[in-house]
């Protein structure tokens, strides 16, 4: 198999990039003396710990990749890359529908992840995604205990983009998509962005980020590096999950891209608005620094006569997240009024939503928001933040018609508490938002894409592998 030598380029130049913020941490720091450099603080040591960490897996990911020998097949071949399936969020059902159209449409797809997927808890969390069969590839098998929950989101973002690299200069593939958070369609055939791209997030205010040098660091010089790439004469195809993350990146790089919502299994939740629902009032999340979980308590503070349950997805890379929101569950007296759920099984969530009468959504910047659909398709009423996906696409911006929007805390508490108050109100919500619900099922989802695949076959009948030099294709929709 032939390597391209001009794909080591950008590859020097991320290597070099990295080390950049400790060479700067050795001059900065004040404990710092010349010709001393032995005593580093903490700062710098995890630096030098990182950098050995990500460069070791980064070389061995490379020469595996360059010189192994892929099994031949007559089947086209697609592959799909994504940053990591054990972060259980919607993104996993994304990328598993990715699959499953490419598989529908005679692809023999290979998925590329940075570590080593964790089946039996997406499975457990998740549920059943059915007879799906494809190949995997990983970079790590976990990430070392010293890593926080800054060092592993960057460890995934740098990972992410050299995989991307790796499939696209070394191996022979009919097509490549790349799913996730990042605005990469320089190098995929097919990009689909479903959340906020890393190279953006310093962007927007971020109470737990914004606390680590290290974060901004790496933030800002992974910005550049993805600036550089972004020269690149070559564009693929660049689909986002909604409008409103659409319009931040047409804002913010200048790309524009196509909208393509995830897909939602809706029958699944589909309930019966005859059962007695309780005072009920659920957020569905992953436990991350991110998603702004305090204000789920911060509203049961100002609501009476409710129980408020907050069901988390963990797969224990953001345990100081979870251990901070029980400490302020005691620490404001709500225990009992606000209880936790973890990694509790798929039945599970669609048990609970069938019974809630409320959906408390809580990150302002949520691209999409996939729970809030399975939520209006189980009856309830949500209550999301005047800013995101959520209130922009998916309650298309119509206050009160399938549901509501806030913009603080005590707007939030008086809506939930109208909410409850006022049954025939919310049984008349209810139901639009059911309706609603139906624009967003898996079925809308793999049509549009197996017809965006079908548009790529028809209109571009040239050798897709990769070409002999590795060089980039152009896409023109």
């Amino acid at each position: 198999m032939k390597t391209n030598t001009s794909a080591l380029l950008p590859l020097k130049i991320l290597i070099s990039a990295i080390s950049f913020p400790r060479i700067l941490n050795l001059f900065r720091l004040p404990q710092i003396r010349a010709p001393n450099f032995f005593m580093l603080d903490a700062t710098v040591i995890g630096c030098l710990r990182f950098e050995a960490f990500f460069t070791f897996n980064f070389l061995k990911d490379y020469v595996y990749l360059a010189f192994c020998k892929w099994e031949s097949s007559m089947k086209a071949k697609a592959a799909v890359i994504f940053p990591s399936l054990n972060y259980l969020g919607g993104a996993v059902r994304v990328c598993l529908g990715f699959i499953k159209v490419l598989s529908k449409a005679g692809y023999e797809v290979t998925l590329f992840t940075v570590d080593k997927t964790r089946w039996n808890l997406i499975r457990r969390v998740l549920g059943d995604f059915g007879d799906l069969r494809f190949k995997e590839h990983f970079i790590i098998s976990r990430f070392p205990k010293f890593f926080d929950a800054s060092l592993r989101n960057i460890s995934l973002a740098l990972f992410y983009i050299l995989e991307v690299l790796a499939v696209r200069f070394f191996l022979r593939f009919d097509i490549v998509l790349v799913v996730g958070g990042e605005l990469v369609d320089c190098l995929g055939d097919v990009v689909y962005i479903n959340a906020l791209p890393f190279r953006l997030e310093h962007s927007f205010p971020n109470k737990h980020f914004g606390r680590s040098s290290i974060w901004k660091s790496y933030s800002r010089i992974y910005d550049a590096f993805m600036k550089l790439l972004s020269r690149v004469d070559s564009k693929g195809l660049l689909l986002t999950n909604s409008h409103f993350l659409r319009d931040i990146i047409l804002e913010k790089t200048g790309r524009d891209s196509i909208v393509v919502y995830p897909p939602v299994e809706t029958g699944k939740f589909m309930s019966n608005e005859g059962e007695q629902r309780l005072n009920l009032v659920v957020t569905v999340s992953r436990l991350h620094p991110g998603k702004s979980l305090n204000v789920v308590l911060e509203v049961a503070k100002l609501v009476d006569g409710a129980k408020f349950l907050i069901i988390g997805s963990s797969s224990g890379r953001f345990e100081e997240a979870l251990s901070e929101l029980n400490e302020a569950i005691k620490r404001m007296n709500l225990e009992g009024k606000v209880i936790m759920m973890v990694n509790e099984p798929s039945s599970k969530l669609v048990e609970v939503l069938s019974k809630a009468k409320v959906l408390l959504h809580t990150q302002p910047t949520e691209a999409f928001g996939m729970v809030v659909v399975e939520a209006m398709a189980a009856g309830c009423v949500p209550v999301v933040p005047s800013s995101g996906g959520p209130w922009n696409d998916i309650l298309d911006r119509r206050q009160g018609v399938y549901g509501f929007s806030y913009k603080n805390v005590s707007e939030a508490a008086d809506i939930i508490t109208l909410m409850l108050n006022n049954e025939d109100l919310r049984r008349e919500v209810a139901e639009r938002a059911r309706v609603r619900a139906l624009c967003f099922d898996k079925s809308v989802f793999e049509e549009r894409i197996l017809s965006i695949i079908n548009a790529i076959n028809d209109v571009y009948s040239i050798d897709r592998q990769c070409s002999a030099v590795g060089g980039f294709k152009i896409w023109r929709i």
